[in-house]
């Protein structure tokens, strides 16, 4: 009850709170009324009731929640020219339990004065002064007996809906029999069917802005006494159709259409909705009143605003192959009334597996069901198993390894080691580990990076100011040999083969950022192209597309192979091609992955993914573009599709 004891201490310190304002005043008749009874007032925010009690001896009493406060009041029945009687409140105890705002304050030894004046017979509001200034609050009669006195009476129902929704109000009288009557005391008109019963029937009226309604409950016994309560119904008012924000243009506009065919103006309307190719419901929510929802061919990643869809009957998702697992078993839980749902058999799982320290390389083996991932300071590369999820063995090398790559047949891995100045290879069946001493041909222990760039050709680079780029030429020998031109590639350099394993590509990370494309269809792979001084950044990242006539930078940049003419921009970000489309994937900054094609750098399509374990260190994507690996830091996060039940 902290309204109103801030109402009385107000009283005790200014002796007015709210001030005049306006002369008001009653005609100059004399009027004689009595606050003997009960009256209050409901708290919308929590529907909860707080009543005050005035007896005929003078005594008082005020319900809260679960607190209970007496006291003395003084009122003044008769007043001439004026419509408030004045009325002096003393609270002398408290039984210290939480009203309805939650707080167990000691409210006794408060006081001060009020004016109240008879808005109706069933009505009166309370002001600060004897004339003019706005209502402190507002109450409306109840029942005449006080909390510590009356028999069991409880209200329930729904206590927040929409306009226009039917619901039930009922009453547990606790045997309590009688006259029963069910009344609405005020907000905008609603229908009341059942009103002489326990339970009621109400339709919510039509508003144009969020409301509540309040309705009062009435035993009254064979002696005549009655016994009353109140409840509040809050009334959310639907939104205009066009004024709803849709995260997907295409589905803004497929709701428009719906919306227009149907003559539907507000989101209560729309009982029905059919689109195609929507990839964000973000906004389908708002539309509570739909009871068939087909949305076919999709790519939704979130299922959540259709949770909030409880009438649905009929659900069709068919044609979507990116609805998480988790999210489908949600609306198979939650939306009760669904008795048609039609969707895939699979569904999308995200996978995070811990490695125990922080990964720097990753590669993919679809045909094993394998992904393998070094981990320097572990001194080991870990196996883990895609269907498994988790790691399933480790290969230790006796060194840190740092980049690894599966070789052009798929039977070996290779991995660059520190601290052992070689190359290890690694038999994929059988996990037997191999060396092939550098001789420090780099002219660097610090190896980074290691590719087979054409079969039989494995090519490897060292992290320093001055290092090369070595050859190892596994037909002959093993025959180390220095590459691109015997020059020095600085700081961290990257290396990626092109599909047609005719070229090399080399980025170079000292300011500004290089890149080189050696030809391997020369045996002593010369460097052909090179960037302007300057003209190319974040070369960290290389997508070389699948005719290999283009190359993406992590820089967004997208340039011709034969030229490094730049062709465009995309996004920024790391990116990784397609194997089997002439598009590539790049990773944004709000871990989304878009789809952009090669050749019109226009983006044909977005993933959503559900990994955020820090930094992407390597990205990869398999099993025909529908499954992807993201490295972050000591975290490897796997998005897959598995067969629906299994997911669920």
């Amino acid at each position: 009850m902290r309204r109103i004891c801030g109402i009385l201490l107000c009283f005790l310190t200014l002796t007015a709170c709210g001030g005049g304002g306006g002369s008001g005043g009653g005609s100059g008749e004399t009027v004689t009324r009595s606050i003997v009874g009960g009256w209050g007032f409901i708290y919308l925010e929590s529907t909860c009731r707080e009543a005050y009690h005035f007896r005929n001896d003078d005594s008082m009493e005020i319900n809260s929640g679960d607190e209970i406060v007496s006291g003395t009041y003084t009122f003044q029945d008769t007043i001439t020219g004026t419509d408030r009687h004045k009325m002096v409140i003393n609270l002398l105890a408290d039984n210290l339990g939480a009203d309805c705002l939650g707080d167990n304050g000691d409210d006794s030894m408060s006081a001060g004065t009020v004016y109240i004046q008879f808005d109706t017979p069933t009505q009166i509001s309370w002001y600060s002064d004897s004339t003019g200034g706005e209502p402190l609050i507002t109450m409306a009669r109840l029942s005449d007996v006080p909390m510590s006195e009356a028999p069991y009476l409880a209200l329930s129902g729904a206590t927040a809906a929409n306009e226009r929704d039917t619901i039930q109000l009922s009453a547990d009288t606790d045997a309590l029999t009688g006259v029963y009557a069910w009344t609405q005391v005020s907000g905008p008109a609603a229908t009341l069917r059942r009103a002489d019963t326990l339970t009621a029937e109400v339709t919510l009226p039509s508003v144009n802005a969020d409301t509540s309604v309040l309705f009062s409950f009435q035993v009254t016994l064979a002696d005549g006494s009655t016994h009353s309560d109140l409840i509040a119904v809050n009334v959310s008012a639907f939104m205009d159709i066009s004024a709803i924000n849709f995260q997907d243009p295409a589905l803004a506009e497929c709701v428009a259409d719906n919306a227009a065919r149907t003559s539907s103006v507000d989101a209560g309307e729309l009982t029905a909705l059919s689109c195609d190719n929507v990839t964000d419901s973000g906004g389908i929510g708002r539309l509570v009143n739909l009871t068939s929802l087909s949305l076919r061919n999709g790519a939704l990643a979130s299922l959540s605003p259709i949770l909030r869809l409880q009438r649905l009957e009929t659900l069709d998702l068919s044609g979507d192959l990116s609805l998480p697992c988790d999210q489908l078993a949600d609306i198979e839980t939650t939306l009760a009334n669904i008795t048609e749902f039609t969707l895939e058999d699979s569904c999308i799982v995200h996978n995070a597996i811990e490695l125990g320290a922080v990964g720097f390389d990753a590669a993919v083996d679809e045909s094993r069901g394998r992904i393998y991932v070094s981990v320097p300071s572990r001194q080991h590369i870990a196996i883990i198993g895609v269907e498994e999820a988790r790691i399933i063995d480790t290969i230790p090398l006796g060194g840190e390894p740092y980049g690894i790559d599966i070789s052009i047949d798929g039977t070996v891995l290779y991995a660059a080691v520190r601290g052992t100045d070689s190359v290890a290879v690694i038999e994929l069946d059988s996990l037997t580990v191999s060396a092939i001493p550098l001789q420090n041909q780099t002219d660097s222990l610090q190896l980074y990076d290691v590719v087979e760039g054409a079969p039989n050709r494995v090519f490897v680079s060292a992290r320093s100011s001055f290092a090369y780029i070595v050859q190892i030429d596994l037909a002959q020998s093993n025959l180390l040999t220095r590459v691109a031109d015997s020059r020095i590639i600085r700081g961290d350099p990257r290396l990626t083969r092109s599909p047609d394993h005719a070229a090399l590509y080399v980025s170079e990370s000292y300011s500004p950022n290089s890149l080189y494309k050696l030809n391997l269809l020369n045996q002593s792979a010369p460097i052909v192209l090179e960037d302007n001084h300057g003209d190319v950044w974040n070369t960290s990242t290389m997508s070389v597309n699948i005719d290999s006539t283009r190359i993406a930078l992590g820089s967004g940049q997208v340039l011709r192979t034969g030229s490094f003419i730049e062709q465009g921009r995309v996004t920024l970000g790391m990116s990784v091609p397609s194997r089997i489309e002439n598009h590539f994937f790049v990773l944004d900054d709000e871990s989304n992955i878009q789809i952009f094609d090669f050749g019109s750098l226009l983006e044909t399509g977005r993933v959503s993914l559900d990994c955020d374990y820090g930094d992407t260190g390597r990205m990869a994507v398999f099993n025909s573009d529908q499954s992807f690996m993201l490295l972050q830091e000591d975290v490897v996060c796997i998005r897959r599709p598995v067969p629906r039940l299994a997911g669920m």
